[in-house]
């Protein structure tokens, strides 16, 4: 297994050896505010974010793939979301506040690798939408350039969720942050025809038309293409992918991972889209309530219902019976091992006092020593 930048340089050595080669490198879910995921894929020539085979193996997932429904966005997103952005699930289907949000990306590799810059990005939304569309930095990029927008239409540092959630439309040249928009369901414009994503993207800003990925597009691309972190670097699952497993099986496995984190299992499946909702809700300790879209009140303007919904996210779920024991013990682990550490270092400067002390007396002994022989002298 090896990094993507590292490809080049072993594909001559494994190809030599007869020794294949699996690409690993971090998914576009990410902590902190998703269950992470990484990709693998097999070949020398494999990028992820490029020419990673995904058409071709969601062709083989739509020819094998025979067990039942699909979950439904809001489903995968009940699963992927962490705990303290559990909330924000509310937001899918929201009442839009804006109708488009460009995304950034890092400068520096647009310009190295001779990419579609952001101003070309941004001119194009300005033809289309006049001053209807705000623009999201990218959090890496080392200039945090605003590109002369007003303060107001720079969206800075709120989590993306809360962004995608808020977008009737998201466009970037390539990027991460279009996965996450395919997920909040909406329109999304990819410039960049070599990024993996484009065929269900929208090429072009001046396009309108809504997209939205189908439950099955989505299902296979975080559930079968993309890898729970947890399994991408165990040496048993990269074995198991060894075998050439079929992208059902992928699928399952994956899904299986991520139901058995709350004691649920694919029997979910066979549940209509709200009881399974229902349960994936109860099994994480959250309120019923966040099943259901925040609805905007009567007489309260867009701008405060969008106040309101940046709220949610202050929510903490109750801890479990299990959590709360794993935590005293985790506290009285740590409270004995603080003690031992005063005790050793009560210790130790027993012993340096006691060191000084001798230390002290020899001092006497040498100088009472030479007062002598400097008596005998004379």
């Amino acid at each position: 297994m090896t990094y993507p930048k590292a490809v080049k340089s072993l594909a001559v050595v494994a190809a030599q050896r007869g020794i294949r080669l699996f690409v690993y490198d971090v998914g576009p879910l990410r902590w902190p505010v998703y269950q992470g995921t990484a990709f693998l894929g097999e070949g020398a020539s494999v990028h992820w974010a490029e020419n990673c085979q995904l058409q071709s193996r969601y062709q083989a997932f739509q020819m094998t793939w025979k067990a039942g429904r699909y979950l439904t966005h809001k489903e995968l997103l009940a699963l992927f979301l962490q705990d303290e952005y559990l909330p924000y699930l509310r937001l899918y289907g929201a009442e839009k506040q804006w109708d488009m949000l460009v995304c950034g990306n890092w400068t520096l590799d647009e310009l190295s690798m001779g990419r579609r810059t952001i101003p070309e990005l941004l001119c194009a939304a300005q033809e289309v939408y006049g001053n209807r569309f705000w623009f999201r930095p990218d959090p890496g990029d080392l200039f945090h350039a605003d590109f002369g927008l007003p303060e107001e239409r720079v969206d800075w540092g709120k989590p993306n969720v809360l962004s995608l959630a808020r977008s009737r439309h998201v466009a970037a040249n390539y990027g991460n942050i279009l996965a996450d928009a395919l997920l909040w369901g909406a329109t999304v414009h990819c410039m960049e025809s070599k990024w993996h994503l484009y065929d269900w993207c929208v090429p072009s800003i001046q396009d309108s038309i809504k997209t939205p990925a189908s439950d099955e597009a989505m299902n296979f691309y975080f559930l079968s293409f993309l890898v729970p972190m947890e399994l991408a670097t165990t040496d048993r699952y990269v074995r198991w992918r060894l075998s050439n497993p079929e992208e059902p099986a992928i699928y399952q496995r994956h899904l299986r991972h991520y139901l058995a984190r709350y004691g649920l299992d694919l029997s979910l499946l066979n549940l209509t889209p709200e009881e399974s909702l229902a349960q994936i809700l109860t099994a994480r300790n959250a309120p019923a309530e966040f099943a259901a879209t925040l609805m905007r009140e009567e007489g309260e303007s867009l701008e405060d219902y969008w106040k309101r919904a940046e709220t949610l996210a202050a929510y903490q779920r109750p801890e479990t019976t299990e959590e709360r024991v794993s935590r005293a013990r985790t506290e009285a682990h740590n409270a004995r091992l603080s003690a031992a550490a005063a005790e050793t270092r009560a210790r130790n400067a027993g012993l340096r006092a006691d060191t000084a002390e001798a230390e002290t007396r020899d001092a006497r002994l040498r100088t009472e020593a030479a007062e002598a022989e400097a008596r005998n002298a004379w």
